[in-house]
């Protein structure tokens, strides 16, 4: 019954305008909780041990399988399919995600994209669109050439169900890099990536191996989808306020990394460092020899 009930969730998700690979990703998240259902009495034990089972996960895989889990069961509720313990899976309660997430390493980040080859016009401004404009993977994949508007440097970044946000592309390799790939592509229309040689999407599998090989090359380990955590980062270390981060990244709730933190004297160092930047040079007073002179 329980696996009949997820595929037509998974159906009815589709209606809403949910891409195909964030489809796929809710039927491996509720795959566990199908199990433990179907294996027990779908009560609120059941649930609780299911939370319970995920105690070791990351924070943010935890969040997102609480996430699909919830929608889910509301859904069943729609449906006349009640299951004792929704409740457990409000991240607000005792299984909170945390306000603070870890941001990888700027420099792990900088190795990755080092090693990307200048010439891979393609790789460069994919990967450089999530890690240096704070896009979502999925949401890169499914950007059009006529998204860019490189008069006002705005990318229309596509989310769920047709809604959209404008990201400023204030990045000037990256800008510069962005139109020249709309114009190699030779078209005003259509995705902005492509599978080589074809017409149709390029598959996150695909970009998702490339990261692979470029992190393998680099030596490093590092997520894909942690780059978003780097571009937040970064932001919020140099001073931008949180909420336009949020509107940013298209995040309005959840964990956004920590700036770095460092010992109270090197904050001091740091921000007596900015002031002397930002602060206008002096005259020069005239030396004993020109006064002399005079």
């Amino acid at each position: 019954m329980w696996e009949g009930l997820v595929d037509r969730y998974l159906v009815w998700l589709e209606g809403q305008g949910r891409r195909a690979h964030t489809i796929r990703g809710y039927r491996g998240d509720l795959a566990g909780l199908v199990r433990v259902l179907r294996d027990q009495a779908a009560g609120r034990g059941a649930v609780a041990g299911w939370v319970e089972s995920m105690e070791a996960l990351a924070p943010a895989t935890r969040a997102r399988r609480l996430s699909a889990a919830r929608g889910f069961l509301r859904w069943a509720a729609s449906q006349g399919v009640e299951v004792d313990g929704v409740d457990l899976l409000d991240q607000r309660g005792g299984h909170s995600r945390p306000g603070r997430v870890a941001a990888p390493d700027p420099a792990v980040v900088a190795a990755v994209l080092d090693v990307i080859p200048r010439q891979a016009d393609r790789d460069q401004v994919l990967f450089k669109l999530i890690a240096l404009a704070g896009l979502r993977p999925g949401e890169a994949l499914a950007v059009s050439v006529e998204d860019f508007d490189a008069s006002s440097g705005h990318l229309r970044v596509p989310g769920w169900g047709g809604s959209s946000r404008l990201v400023l592309v204030d990045d000037p390799e990256l800008a510069l890099r962005l139109t020249h790939w709309i114009r190699a592509l030779g078209r005003a229309t259509g995705l902005l990536f492509c599978a080589p040689g074809r017409s149709t999407p390029l598959r996150y599998q695909s970009i998702l191996e490339r990261w692979k090989r470029y992190t393998t090359r680099a030596g490093v380990e590092l997520r894909l989808g942690d780059l978003r955590l780097h571009h937040a980062g970064q932001l919020l270390a140099g001073g931008v306020p949180e909420w336009v981060v949020r509107d940013r990244l298209g995040q309005p709730t959840g964990p956004l990394p920590a700036p770095p933190v460092g010992s109270a004297d090197d904050a001091i160092r740091a921000w007596r460092q900015q002031q002397a930047t930002a602060a206008p040079t002096p005259a020069a007073r005239p030396g004993r020899a020109q006064r002399r002179a005079r």
